[in-house]
Protein backbone atom coordinates (compact mmCIF):
# COMPACT_ATOMS: atom_id res chain seq x y z
CA UNK A 1 0.00 0.00 0.00
CA UNK A 2 1.61 3.05 -1.19
CA UNK A 3 0.92 6.49 0.57
CA UNK A 4 1.55 9.86 -0.48
CA UNK A 5 2.00 12.30 1.81
CA UNK A 6 1.84 16.10 0.49
CA UNK A 7 3.59 19.22 2.48
CA UNK A 8 3.00 22.91 2.08
CA UNK A 9 5.82 24.32 2.60
CA UNK A 10 5.86 28.21 3.81
CA UNK A 11 8.03 30.90 2.05
CA UNK A 12 10.35 32.78 4.78
CA UNK A 13 8.79 34.94 6.93
CA UNK A 14 9.17 38.62 8.27
CA UNK A 15 9.10 38.78 12.11
CA UNK A 16 6.53 41.48 13.41
CA UNK A 17 7.67 44.84 14.71
CA UNK A 18 6.81 46.80 17.87
CA UNK A 19 6.59 50.54 17.42
CA UNK A 20 6.24 52.48 20.80
CA UNK A 21 9.34 54.25 22.97
CA UNK A 22 10.55 52.07 25.20
CA UNK A 23 12.01 54.20 28.24
CA UNK A 24 9.93 57.37 30.00
CA UNK A 25 9.50 59.39 32.59
CA UNK A 26 6.42 60.44 34.37
CA UNK A 27 5.00 62.44 37.43
CA UNK A 28 2.57 60.97 40.09
CA UNK A 29 -1.00 61.21 39.79
CA UNK A 30 -0.89 62.52 36.16
CA UNK A 31 -2.53 59.75 33.45
CA UNK A 32 0.07 58.37 31.33
CA UNK A 33 -0.93 57.33 28.11
CA UNK A 34 1.15 55.49 25.83
CA UNK A 35 -0.30 54.09 22.11
CA UNK A 36 1.93 51.05 20.75
CA UNK A 37 1.65 50.28 17.27
CA UNK A 38 2.63 46.98 15.62
CA UNK A 39 3.40 46.30 11.83
CA UNK A 40 4.83 43.07 9.50
CA UNK A 41 6.37 43.62 6.57
CA UNK A 42 5.47 40.92 3.75
CA UNK A 43 8.05 38.60 2.85
CA UNK A 44 8.17 39.11 -1.30
CA UNK A 45 9.88 35.66 -2.59
CA UNK A 46 11.26 35.75 -5.91
CA UNK A 47 9.42 34.55 -8.81
CA UNK A 48 7.49 32.17 -9.72
CA UNK A 49 6.31 31.98 -6.19
CA UNK A 50 3.62 33.52 -5.27
CA UNK A 51 3.65 36.04 -2.62
CA UNK A 52 1.68 34.89 0.48
CA UNK A 53 -1.26 37.08 2.19
CA UNK A 54 -0.40 39.77 4.38
CA UNK A 55 0.23 38.17 8.02
CA UNK A 56 -2.26 39.45 10.92
CA UNK A 57 -0.40 40.98 13.90
CA UNK A 58 -1.89 40.28 17.59
CA UNK A 59 -0.56 42.51 20.80
CA UNK A 60 -0.79 41.40 24.62
CA UNK A 61 1.16 41.95 27.64
CA UNK A 62 2.73 40.57 30.47
CA UNK A 63 0.47 42.83 33.54
CA UNK A 64 3.83 43.93 34.48
CA UNK A 65 2.23 46.68 35.95
CA UNK A 66 -1.11 45.83 37.82
CA UNK A 67 -2.85 49.20 38.03
CA UNK A 68 -2.40 49.42 34.75
CA UNK A 69 -4.58 48.70 31.68
CA UNK A 70 -3.99 47.78 27.77
CA UNK A 71 -6.71 47.92 25.80
CA UNK A 72 -6.48 47.28 22.18
CA UNK A 73 -7.84 50.27 19.71
CA UNK A 74 -8.48 48.51 16.63
CA UNK A 75 -9.63 45.21 17.40
CA UNK A 76 -10.08 42.79 13.86
CA UNK A 77 -7.71 44.66 11.83
CA UNK A 78 -4.48 43.15 10.49
CA UNK A 79 -1.76 45.38 12.61
CA UNK A 80 -3.27 45.98 16.30
CA UNK A 81 -2.94 49.36 17.95
CA UNK A 82 -2.70 49.01 21.35
CA UNK A 83 -2.71 51.79 24.31
CA UNK A 84 -1.21 51.27 28.21
CA UNK A 85 -2.91 53.59 30.28
CA UNK A 86 -1.48 54.01 34.37
CA UNK A 87 -2.02 56.90 36.94
CA UNK A 88 0.66 56.34 39.50
CA UNK A 89 0.46 57.28 42.95
CA UNK A 90 2.78 59.63 45.17
CA UNK A 91 3.84 56.02 46.91
CA UNK A 92 5.04 54.80 43.67
CA UNK A 93 7.77 57.55 43.35
CA UNK A 94 10.89 54.85 42.84
CA UNK A 95 14.40 54.91 41.66
CA UNK A 96 13.89 51.59 40.03
CA UNK A 97 11.56 51.54 36.75
CA UNK A 98 8.43 49.36 36.78
CA UNK A 99 8.36 47.56 33.78
CA UNK A 100 6.17 45.58 31.54
CA UNK A 101 6.22 43.68 28.18
CA UNK A 102 4.52 43.59 24.87
CA UNK A 103 4.32 40.58 22.98
CA UNK A 104 3.44 40.64 18.95
CA UNK A 105 2.51 37.50 17.39
CA UNK A 106 1.82 37.06 13.36
CA UNK A 107 -0.45 33.77 11.93
CA UNK A 108 2.24 33.11 9.87
CA UNK A 109 2.10 29.10 8.60
CA UNK A 110 3.49 26.77 9.66
CA UNK A 111 4.84 28.53 13.10
CA UNK A 112 3.95 32.32 14.24
CA UNK A 113 6.17 34.31 14.24
CA UNK A 114 6.86 36.68 18.00
CA UNK A 115 8.88 39.81 19.09
CA UNK A 116 8.87 41.22 22.70
CA UNK A 117 9.88 44.74 23.57
CA UNK A 118 10.34 45.52 27.65
CA UNK A 119 8.73 49.19 28.13
CA UNK A 120 10.50 51.09 31.66
CA UNK A 121 8.60 53.62 33.13
CA UNK A 122 10.17 55.67 36.13
CA UNK A 123 8.31 57.68 38.65
CA UNK A 124 9.68 60.77 40.24
CA UNK A 125 8.72 64.19 41.69
CA UNK A 126 11.27 65.56 38.98
CA UNK A 127 12.97 64.00 35.80
CA UNK A 128 16.76 64.71 37.11
CA UNK A 129 16.09 63.31 40.56
CA UNK A 130 16.09 59.86 38.83
CA UNK A 131 19.74 59.10 38.32
CA UNK A 132 20.68 60.71 41.33
CA UNK A 133 18.50 58.54 43.47
CA UNK A 134 19.40 55.38 41.54
CA UNK A 135 23.19 56.31 42.90
CA UNK A 136 22.20 55.99 46.78
CA UNK A 137 22.56 52.49 47.68
CA UNK A 138 22.39 50.41 50.63
CA UNK A 139 24.10 47.51 51.69
CA UNK A 140 22.29 44.66 52.54
CA UNK A 141 23.44 41.33 54.16
CA UNK A 142 23.97 38.08 54.46
CA UNK A 143 23.61 38.35 50.25
CA UNK A 144 22.78 35.95 48.99
CA UNK A 145 20.78 35.02 51.78
CA UNK A 146 17.62 32.00 52.72
CA UNK A 147 15.82 34.02 55.35
CA UNK A 148 16.61 37.36 56.98
CA UNK A 149 18.17 40.16 55.61
CA UNK A 150 20.18 43.48 57.33
CA UNK A 151 20.63 46.70 56.90
CA UNK A 152 22.96 49.33 58.83
CA UNK A 153 20.09 51.47 59.39
CA UNK A 154 16.27 51.14 60.04
CA UNK A 155 13.81 52.82 57.61
CA UNK A 156 9.97 54.10 57.42
CA UNK A 157 8.93 51.71 55.05
CA UNK A 158 11.10 49.36 52.81
CA UNK A 159 9.37 47.81 49.20
CA UNK A 160 10.57 44.56 47.85
CA UNK A 161 10.46 44.52 44.47
CA UNK A 162 11.02 41.18 42.03
CA UNK A 163 13.33 41.47 38.88
CA UNK A 164 10.83 42.37 36.37
CA UNK A 165 9.29 45.55 38.90
CA UNK A 166 6.56 44.09 40.18
CA UNK A 167 5.77 45.33 44.18
CA UNK A 168 5.90 42.36 46.22
CA UNK A 169 5.78 43.31 49.54
CA UNK A 170 5.90 46.47 52.09
CA UNK A 171 6.87 46.64 55.22
CA UNK A 172 7.29 49.59 58.09
CA UNK A 173 9.97 50.78 60.57
CA UNK A 174 12.20 48.07 59.89
CA UNK A 175 16.15 47.53 59.49
CA UNK A 176 15.56 43.66 59.25
CA UNK A 177 13.63 41.95 56.20
CA UNK A 178 11.90 38.60 56.57
CA UNK A 179 12.91 37.02 53.46
CA UNK A 180 11.82 32.97 54.21
CA UNK A 181 8.79 33.52 52.14
CA UNK A 182 10.12 34.98 49.12
CA UNK A 183 10.79 32.18 45.93
CA UNK A 184 14.49 32.23 45.00
CA UNK A 185 15.59 35.08 42.96
CA UNK A 186 17.03 38.47 42.39
CA UNK A 187 14.96 41.18 44.37
CA UNK A 188 15.49 44.95 44.98
CA UNK A 189 14.89 47.27 48.34
CA UNK A 190 13.55 50.41 47.77
CA UNK A 191 14.00 51.49 51.69
CA UNK A 192 12.41 55.31 52.39
CA UNK A 193 12.97 57.51 54.82
CA UNK A 194 11.64 61.26 54.97
CA UNK A 195 12.15 62.35 51.58
CA UNK A 196 15.27 59.97 50.82
CA UNK A 197 15.07 57.40 49.13
CA UNK A 198 17.89 54.57 49.07
CA UNK A 199 17.81 51.35 46.77
CA UNK A 200 19.36 47.64 47.28
CA UNK A 201 19.58 44.59 46.05
CA UNK A 202 19.69 40.94 47.24
CA UNK A 203 19.43 37.25 46.12
CA UNK A 204 16.94 34.72 47.84
CA UNK A 205 18.29 31.15 47.86
CA UNK A 206 16.37 28.05 48.29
Amino acid sequence: MERFVFTNVCPENNPPEIIAVDEHYILPSNEFRLKIYSDDKVFVPPPPVVPPAPDQVKLSWDKGIPDGTFTILNDGERLETAEFCWTPKIEDISALPYTFTVTARDNSCPLNAITTKKFKIYVSDEKSNISKLSRTEITLYPNPTKGYVYSSQEFERVEVVNNTGKLIKTVSNVSVLDASDLTPGIYHIRAHTGKSLKIGKFIKTK
